[in-house]
């Protein structure tokens, strides 16, 4: 649910290295793009999230742990699966924060920048998330069609029945929206340069009439 990159589970210019605070710096410059790019040979599904959402989570993920209160979450904790001695519980005052309001500014550049390199760039399969709740397996069929891989009726039946929210974070409730205008207008503003960047390359636009904010 996080914003990721393509070859690393957590924030797109850093890796976790113990505590939280203390990361082994990731660089979202040219040559490091490029040569991501290059590692997956071009190609790519390209899932995007509702960047409001996706902000929102990754900076939950970011200090409140891994799966933090899921239900494999609260497992791993219980059975010390995760090393989560650095992580903290979830302060809802830190939303309204300077730190926030620059993690979001910050975030929703990238979030953008990662769009553009793989639709220009690359041979990718664009999927929105909102299309992947409302019919599961349209999507995965497009995704299998893609990778070139033979869909099997079986799981899929699986797939269209079973619940996977085991590694879900419970929804938290906000009393007020964490992003101030200026923010929401730059997210906004990015939501639609990326739109632009679709209909250039013929995948369709972003529904940003459905984002929530929080």
């Amino acid at each position: 649910g996080c914003l990721l990159t393509f070859n690393h589970h957590m924030q797109l210019d850093s890796l976790e290295e113990g505590n939280p605070e203390n990361y082994i710096f990731y660089p979202m410059d040219p040559q490091t793009r490029l040569f991501n790019m290059l590692y997956f040979n071009g190609r790519s599904v390209l899932l995007i999230r509702n960047p409001f959402k996706a902000i929102i989570s990754m900076f939950i993920h970011m200090f409140s742990g891994t799966y933090s209160d899921s239900e494999f979450g609260k497992l791993a904790k219980e059975k010390k699966i995760f090393r989560n001695e650095f992580y903290e519980e979830l302060n809802m005052t830190r939303f309204y924060t300077e730190e926030f309001e620059m993690f979001a500014t910050e975030t929703i550049d990238k979030w953008e920048t990662i769009i553009r390199d793989w639709v220009e760039l690359g041979d990718t399969l664009v999927v929105q998330l909102e299309d992947v709740v409302e019919d599961r397996i349209w999507e995965i069929r497009r995704i299998l069609e893609f990778l070139g891989i033979v869909p099997d009726e079986r799981r899929l039946k699986c797939v269209k029945f079973g619940h996977f929210d085991v590694f879900k974070r419970q929804s938290i409730k906000m009393e007020r929206n964490p992003y101030n205008y200026r923010t929401e207008q730059l997210i906004y503003y990015r939501i639609e340069q990326a739109n632009r960047v679709l209909l250039r390359h013929g995948h369709k636009r972003l529904p940003a009439g459905k984002y929530k904010q929080f």
